[in-house]
């Protein structure tokens, strides 16, 4: 898997992230797969909503873990008020 960081305007760093083909990723390429911060990534894997997996003093996240987690917020979420 191939990764380049780009500084935009903002001066924001972000994480480009080929399609997967690494079992395990680093928390900043999960953030970018999911199109959220790290600090959220962080967040919803201490409320138990993504498993992380500690390898040492490293944490990495497993795509399949980030894809089922994708899976059952779509299952779970309300349609658009404007859709009620």
């Amino acid at each position: 898997m191939s990764t380049t960081t780009a500084t935009h305007d903002t001066g924001i760093d972000r994480v480009a992230v080929d399609p997967p083909t690494a079992l395990l990723v680093t928390p900043p390429q999960a953030a970018a797969m999911l199109a959220i911060s790290r600090t959220t990534l962080y967040f919803l894997a201490r409320d138990g909503d993504l498993t992380a997996i500690r390898i040492g003093r490293s944490t990495r996240f497993a795509v399949t873990e980030l894809e089922a987690y994708v899976t059952r917020r779509l299952a779970t979420t309300p349609p658009p008020i404007a859709d009620r």
